[in-house]
Parts: structure tokens; C-alpha cells; sequence
């Protein structure tokens, strides 16, 4: 069984609940999962030699930027569905520290009628300038981690 069956298998994706008023699309994950499957992350990359300094164990994403992305797709595409995130390879950090980036995307419905519907990545110009609607605006762990969080422990 590989990685990603095994993470399949620990996190189940039902329809929809709702939590504080809150429609989400999956459960929340139980604490004792939630560390199982990080600690085989960073089991797995240490066991394909990734260096612990340069192993990427998360990603901060500022709650002003994603409010923004999502504000944004709200208001500019009705059939915005989500937002995806690519991971991606960036240049080595000097003073160590994680070289991967994670880059989200916007994503409206299929035009086709699929069940369940994968989306349609938004990627378009924007306007007066060289950029394209795909952000980067996530920090990895190292450099910004939570050393005390339940999540960086191994078991």
C-alpha cells in the first residue's frame, strides 16, 4: 500500500458536515490520525534522506490572504468550487530552511456534468501586469514552525 492509499484509508472524505455553524466538506480529523499521518510524512522523507533541516513539515498560510483569495473568487467567478494547491520546488534557502512552496489556485465547476466534479483550475492573466492568478503567499516549516504543536512529534 503506498502513502497516499494509506492516507486515503485514515481520512475519510464524507459529504458535508456542519461545526459552529460551519458547512465544511470533510470531517475534522482525529488528533491521534492527525499525527500518525504527519509522523509518516516526515518518516518517509527521512527515510529517502531528506535532511531534518530542509524537510518541509508544513506550510503557514496568512488568514488575510486566504480571506483575499477567497473573497476574490467569490465575487469574480459564480462557479468557483474551491481552491487547489500545487506543491512546487523552489531555489535552496541560504540559511536553511525548506525549498518547497505550495501554490494555490483557484478553481471553478467543470463544465461537464462529473461526480464528484475535480474542478477547472483558474489561471488567467491579470491585467497590467506579468502575473498570473496562481499565489504564493504560504511560509514552510522550517523557518516558520510551531515546535510545540502535537503535530511535530514522532511517534
Amino acid at each position: 500500500m503506498n502513502v497516499i492509499t494509506n492516507l486515503l484509508t485514515v481520512f475519510p472524505n464524507p459529504q458535508f458536515m456542519e461545526l459552529n455553524n460551519k458547512q465544511f466538506t470533510s470531517f475534522p480529523v482525529k488528533l491521534n490520525d492527525a499525527v500518525v499521518a504527519t509522523s509518516k510524512w516526515r518518516n518517509w522523507m527521512s527515510d529517502n534522506d531528506v535532511p531534518e533541516e530542509v524537510l518541509t513539515k508544513a506550510f503557514f498560510i496568512p488568514m488575510g490572504d486566504l480571506q483575499a483569495l477567497l473573497t476574490m473568487l467569490q465575487d469574480q467567478y459564480q462557479n468557483a468550487i474551491g481552491v487547489r494547491a500545487y506543491v512546487g520546488l523552489g531555489e535552496p534557502q541560504e540559511e536553511g530552511g525548506s525549498a518547497l512552496k505550495l501554490l494555490l489556485v483557484g478553481v471553478k465547476a467543470s463544465l461537464e456534468p462529473i461526480e464528484p466534479d475535480p474542478g477547472i483550475d483558474i489561471i488567467e492573466n491579470i491585467p497590467g501586469t506579468d502575473f498570473v492568478t496562481i499565489y504564493d503567499f504560504t511560509s514552510p516549516c522550517p523557518k516558520f514552525c510551531d515546535a510545540s504543536s502535537i503535530l511535530m512529534t514522532n511517534i
